[in-house]
């Protein structure tokens, strides 16, 4: 097996030579190398309420939000759908082929529960991957990235409630999650494929923070 360096300019000056398996640019088809089954959108859920496993209705049709966090996209019939979660309801238009993601909140703390989203796609697939930050830590956040010893900044000051996007080269890489000067989360290292992405999603604790990287994945 062939092995060659690729140099990486990460993000904001950072350079990094990343020792990277040639073989693995050869992906299968990744998630946003074609579009959805014809009339359909992706659509996912993020869970910030304290439930367990919420329950939303996407016009009539239960989705049970059993992941932790983020939940894999499902295909959903493109037109206007109904949004409800617990006793709140919105009515959202989706666009076919397009990416969305459902915020489900706090009942009480949040004066919107529901909110929804639409993630950006990939330009290029074919050789890049994607990386999606969504910050509900209640407190800005610094997202750096750790690469062979090497760290610099990814996103800066990124407001509570705020989303961020990058397309990048796949790469392997970890993550530290700063605020104010101080690490206060780490991701271990994930594997960016071309045509795929990860999410990275920053909530509130007890008395800090907590990160998790989810791959981007679709139910089939």
């Amino acid at each position: 097996m062939k092995f060659g360096k690729i140099l990486i300019t990460l993000i904001s000056g950072l350079t990094v030579i990343v020792i990277l398996n040639i073989a693995a640019l050869a992906q299968e088809a990744g998630l946003y190398d074609a579009p959805p089954p014809e009339g359909t959108s992706y659509v996912r859920f993020l869970n910030r309420s304290k439930l367990q496993a919420p329950v939303v209705k996407l016009s009539g049709v239960a989705y049970a939000q059993t992941a932790a966090v983020l939940s894999a996209y499902n295909y959903v019939k493109e037109g206007t759908i109904d949004v409800e979660f617990n006793t709140q309801k919105l009515s959202m238009p989706i666009v076919a082929g397009r990416f969305y993601t459902i915020v489900i909140g706090d009942v009480v703390a949040d004066l919107k529960p529901i909110a929804v989203l639409e993630d950006k796609a990939l330009v290029d697939a074919s050789s890049h991957s994607g990386l999606y930050f969504y910050n509900y830590s209640g407190q800005p956040v610094d997202l750096n990235a750790n690469v062979n010893g090497k760290s610099g900044p990814v996103f800066k000051a990124i407001a509570s409630g705020a989303t961020e996007f990058k397309e990048v080269k796949p790469f392997d890489v970890a993550f530290d999650v700063i605020v104010s000067g101080k690490t206060v989360a780490s991701i271990p290292q994930k594997s960016f494929v071309r045509g795929s992405g990860i999410s990275i999603v920053v909530t509130s604790t007890s008395d800090s923070v907590a990160a998790d990287a989810i791959d981007n994945t679709v139910t089939k």
